[in-house]
């Protein structure tokens, strides 16, 4: 439902659980009148660091969170789903296990959720890595199906919106899961994965430019699913392709936008590129959403958030996408 929209102001304090003094507004009427969400009651313990995000439908709120015990600690996961707007809370994310790392889960027709879950190796070791595996629910959460393991790692699942009447996923609207994305971007190392049924996965091919390897296939940052199925991306210069040597400062003069197109299979980028210079020594610097406007055109808003950088952000950004 278009008209029902949230915002959440995140108020981090010394000492407090997390998401416990955020606050959180609600709008059924496209933002035109907003009204506050009582307060959460936190599940995560105090002093612990953490997350939450919120997620609105037709029928439900989704507060995902994720909270350390130190900065050194594994990560809990949380998922809670209100069906009041928020006036009581209950857990979504009954069977997933203890030792289950996730997100939000990517919204589907009715009450369908998916998401990947990165599982904790029983006895942690630097050469025992974890597995990753597609987990789907068709009653919001109240119960929960192993659907497929991952060939690689990664937590970051993408998906366009629900499409009325039609299968989820399907091969014009594919999921998409990230790998390799929180080391440095511009090490070009960044690699995705895209299923049509969410059982069988493959590696989308590099982008079509020179330099490119199995190692570095030219995206530097994967943003957002459009409507239509198609993946934006920040990719390397198409003129002059991926760097032959590794960079030894992080900042990058130019972002230029991708496209994969599921339905043709191939790449295309836009003619000129944001012309803004960034730090990229993280690997999820940007942050990206898509909203179609009146005039019936899908846009992509972009905004950088590294909090580690040293100059100022360079602000936020939109595209009309062709």
């Amino acid at each position: 439902d278009p008209k029902r929209m949230t915002l959440q102001v995140s108020r981090p304090e010394q000492n407090a659980q997390p998401c416990a003094g955020d606050g959180f507004y609600l709008s059924d009427d496209g933002g035109a009148t907003w009204h506050t969400l009582l307060p959460h009651i936190s599940i995560a313990p105090k002093a612990a660091y953490g997350w939450c995000d919120l997620h609105v439908t037709r029928r439900h709120l989704y507060l995902a969170s994720s909270y350390a015990l130190s900065s050194q600690g594994p990560q809990v996961s949380l998922l809670e789903r209100s069906d009041d707007d928020g006036a009581t809370w209950q857990r979504a994310d009954h069977g997933l296990g203890e030792d289950a790392l996730y997100l939000m889960p990517a919204i589907g027709p009715g009450d369908m959720l998916a998401m990947t879950i990165y599982h904790w190796p029983a006895h942690p070791a630097p050469a025992v890595p974890g597995t990753t595996e597609l987990w789907t629910s068709v009653d919001a959460g109240d119960t929960w199906r192993r659907t497929s393991q991952l060939p690689g790692g990664g937590t970051f699942l993408l998906s366009s919106g629900a499409q009325s009447g039609g299968a989820w996923p399907s091969s014009q609207h594919p999921f998409y899961m990230l790998e390799q994305e929180q080391i440095p971007s511009d090490l070009y190392r960044e690699r995705v994965l895209a299923s049509a049924d969410g059982q069988h996965w493959a590696l989308l091919p590099p982008l079509p430019v020179s330099g490119v390897s199995d190692l570095r296939r030219g995206i530097l940052q994967t943003l957002s699913v459009l409507p239509d199925g198609r993946l934006a991306l920040w990719g390397t210069d198409p003129r002059g392709g991926v760097p032959a040597i590794e960079p030894s400062r992080y900042t990058i003069s130019g972002f230029w936008l991708w496209l994969w197109n599921p339905a043709s299979q191939r790449w295309q980028f836009l003619p000129s590129p944001l012309s803004v210079t960034a730090h990229e020594g993280c690997g999820l610097c940007w942050q990206a959403q898509t909203a179609v406007g009146r005039d019936g055109a899908t846009y992509l808003y972009v905004a950088y958030l590294d909090a580690l950088a040293t100059s100022s952000p360079p602000g936020l950004f939109r595209v009309r996408m062709p």
